[in-house]
């Protein structure tokens, strides 16, 4: 793929135009990430009397403990997150955080690997070498979108 740019001063937004022959579902899938990855997508994150603005390139995972959202970022801080766990679903950008269950969504970029257990369940090995489980519910979607 060749990448080329042109600075014109009297532009005063940067806009990006993909040249292809034909429209593909790999050209449409490459504006969508290219339109998620220059989202200003962020999150207010609490922790004691600190306030923290995180963007979503930031967080690692997140994910329900004690009846409260928290937020875990790339460096292993932890913040207390204000919005439930669907809503956070439905605002992050999809391809980039993936559901593993009802009450964890994964960045998909933090995933080491995936491995199988012997109950035919998903263990998600992060990049930190922690490990989770993908519920039932949710290994079927994780198969599709993800295991391709």
């Amino acid at each position: 793929m060749k990448i080329s740019f042109a600075f014109v001063s009297s532009i005063l937004e940067p806009y990006i135009t993909i040249h292809a022959p034909m429209k593909t579902p790999e050209i449409l899938q490459l504006g969508q990430a290219i339109k998620d990855l220059t989202a200003p997508w962020q999150l207010i994150g609490y922790r004691g009397h600190e306030t923290k603005l995180v963007s979503a390139f930031q967080i690692s995972r997140l994910y329900t403990e004690d009846k409260r959202v928290v937020a875990e970022l790339n460096s292993g801080e932890r913040y207390i997150v204000h919005k439930p766990i669907y809503q956070l679903v439905q605002a992050l950008p999809s391809p980039t955080f993936l559901q593993i269950s009802s009450s964890e969504l994964v960045r998909s970029g933090w995933i080491k690997k995936f491995k199988l257990t012997r109950a035919g369940m998903f263990q998600v090995i992060f990049k930190n070498d922690e490990i989770s489980y993908a519920s039932r519910r949710y290994t079927q979607r994780l198969r599709k979108d993800f295991l391709k």
